[in-house]
């Protein structure tokens, strides 16, 4: 061996057998079995509940106050547009009514309840918080012949109605509210 080309390293580059493309080759495999396995596209690779709640789209609100008999009560219905690609069931909701930037009422509840205005106006308020604590929302089997309810099944360019509302002893000027979605359940398509 000549002395020059070992203090130089001359000889080292043809001395290695580039054990790092054993590695290479392990991690491209890797990848390979993962992209199988989880689907090719990235958005496919994350929980597929988090991309559709940007799809579920609350619109359409409305508010109004109303004279009931323990005080004045501030009624807020609206509905949930699903835009996404699969039908979902069970969207649960919270609402929060503010006054000057101020929590004043939390509450959490089911879409496809209604309470209609008799039942706000004349009921004990234990009944609308019942009511709309029910998973399924409203019963249609009596007019649709089969096992049908609200909040259930929403196919896709489907909508469901929602009612929420805040009991308070007065009006109160300025109350806003913010409705957002919490919970759903994505229905397979097997």
């Amino acid at each position: 061996m000549d002395p020059e080309k070992i203090f130089y390293g001359i000889d080292e580059v043809e001395k290695r057998k580039y054990p790092h493309r054993f590695i290479l080759a392990a991690i491209f495999i890797v990848l390979g079995f993962g992209a199988y396995t989880f689907g090719v596209y990235p958005e496919s690779w994350f929980w597929k509940s988090e991309d559709i709640s940007r799809k579920l789209i609350v619109r359409n609100t409305d508010s109004q106050w109303i004279t009931t008999k323990k005080g004045y009560l501030f009624f807020v219905r609206g509905e949930i547009m699903n835009e996404s690609d699969v039908p979902v069931s069970h969207i649960r909701l919270r609402s929060s009514f503010q006054v000057s930037g101020q929590t004043v009422h939390i509450q959490d509840f089911y879409s496809g309840n209604t309470l209609s205005m008799r039942d706000l106006r004349n009921a004990d308020m234990d009944y609308p918080l019942e009511k709309l604590s029910r998973k399924s929302g409203d019963d249609f089997s009596e007019f649709t012949g089969t096992e049908a309810s609200a909040n259930s099944n929403i196919k896709p360019g489907n909508t469901v109605f929602f009612n929420t509302f805040y009991l308070s002893v007065n009006k109160i000027l300025g109350l806003k509210y913010e409705i957002e979605i919490t919970d759903f359940e994505v229905i397979s398509e097997s």
